[in-house]
């Protein structure tokens, strides 16, 4: 097979940033979070984000969904809300604005492997993850002057109403997607690599491998851009 010792060391680096740094960093969250949705504690998670679901005009059953997306990361909060789209809780329209928003990194990536693993320094894991969580919100602002105001009377009675699992069920299902969404993952992550790897043939700079790799997909392309020394390093992951 053509170049076939770059695959299989591409293939090897893929998955030892899988099992090394994203599924530890995602995999107790995103059970978390999905175990959250899939259960009504969903929806007793909605009256501490009521001042923020009223300022941003979201409805109020959305609120745990916008607080798990930016606990769980994606795809927990998108997994949520397009639940709660198959459920009938939300409108087409909430679910088209809200996909906008709902898709901040884990903090226990951003935090835990690239502040603390990648740049040795938790702080600036804390600093790109609030820079993440306010572009979220700022989206979520900015599209609220479009969105349809919502009346108290259904505000309160959508805060809860749940059409979800029992807490048994709940776990199984939270497992079940946490695994596979994982598992998805870790396939992009090889696959991109690869792809990465073979584009570095054409022996480009590692700037712009770096860059290549973050359009493609992002676990690796962090770990590329951290090795990088390059002015505004700290904007340049945040983008």
């Amino acid at each position: 097979m053509l170049n076939s010792s770059v695959v299989n060391h591409a293939v090897g680096a893929s998955l030892e940033l899988c099992i090394n740094t994203v599924i530890p960093s995602l995999f107790c969250f995103m059970v978390l979070t999905a175990f959250v949705s899939s259960s009504k504690l969903g929806s007793w998670l909605c009256i501490p984000m009521l001042p923020l679901c009223r300022l941003l005009c979201i409805p109020v059953n959305c609120g745990s969904i916008m607080l798990l997306s930016l606990i769980g990361g994606y795809p927990s909060g998108a997994k949520a809300l397009a639940d709660a789209w198959k459920q009938k809780v939300i409108s087409d329209s909430v679910l088209r604005r809200m996909i906008l928003f709902v898709v901040c990194p884990a903090p226990s990536f951003v935090v835990i492997t690239l502040g603390s693993y990648y740049f040795h320094n938790q702080s600036v894991g804390w600093l790109l993850y609030v820079s993440q969580v306010l572009s979220v919100l700022f989206i979520a602002f900015i599209t609220s002057f479009s969105a349809p105001v919502q009346n108290k009377q259904y505000l309160s009675k959508s805060m809860f109403r749940h059409n979800g699992s029992t807490y048994s069920h709940a776990i199984v299902e939270a497992v079940t997607f946490s695994s596979s969404a994982l598992l998805n993952m870790c396939g992009y992550i090889i696959l991109f690599g690869v792809i990465t790897s073979l584009v570095a043939q054409f022996h480009l700079s590692e700037e712009i491998l770096a860059v290549i790799s973050a359009i493609l997909e992002i676990c690796s392309a962090c770990e590329k851009l951290t090795a990088l020394t390059v002015p505004c390093k700290m904007c340049l992951l945040s983008f």
